[in-house]
This record gives structure tokens, sequence and C-alpha cells, in this order.
């Protein structure tokens, strides 16, 4: 079952989720309170369209994405943990 979380910076933090910086430049990171199971990220553009997807396994309790590659703009992005999905928004000047 996975269960849908809303945007908020709030939300992030009560569930023991940090993503920085943001804005954004070459590194995203992405830590937890606690180790997770597994870690899928998806990141889209203004457009809906899919730039960059990554899936971590393993007890993992953070991890760090290249966005080098992507152009400025604002990205909205999927973290999918443990059957909770939840969403914020990073931007990239």
């Amino acid at each position: 079952t996975l269960y849908f979380v809303p945007n908020s910076k709030e939300v992030l933090t009560s569930m023991g989720i940090k993503v920085f910086p943001n804005p954004i430049s070459n590194e995203l990171k992405i830590s937890f309170n606690k180790p997770v199971k597994s870690l899928k990220v998806t990141i889209y553009d203004n457009m809906g369209k899919i730039v960059l997807t990554d899936s971590y396994i393993n007890q993992i309790q953070g991890a760090t994405l290249d966005v080098s590659a992507l152009n400025a703009g604002t990205y909205y992005m999927n973290l999918e943990s443990d059957g909770v999905i939840t969403k914020t928004t990073v931007i990239k000047p």
C-alpha cells in the first residue's frame, strides 16, 4: 500500500526527511533521521517530464544525487520510501 503525503516542508521535517540545499547547484542531498529499506527518487520538470530518477536499497539513511546536468528552473520531486510518497519542489537558479 502506498500513502501520499502532501508537499510541505513541515511534513517532510516531521517525517524526518531533509532535502537540501534548496536552491540546488550540482548536488542534491536527501537524509533521513532513521534508515529506510528503500528510496526511489523521481524529479520532473515543469512540463511533467521525468528528468532524473534513481533508486536505493538496503537500509539507507541518505542519498546524494548529481543534478549538475539540470537546466535552471523549478523541479518537482517525488520521494518514495517504505510505502510512503512525499513530494517537494526544488529550484535550480
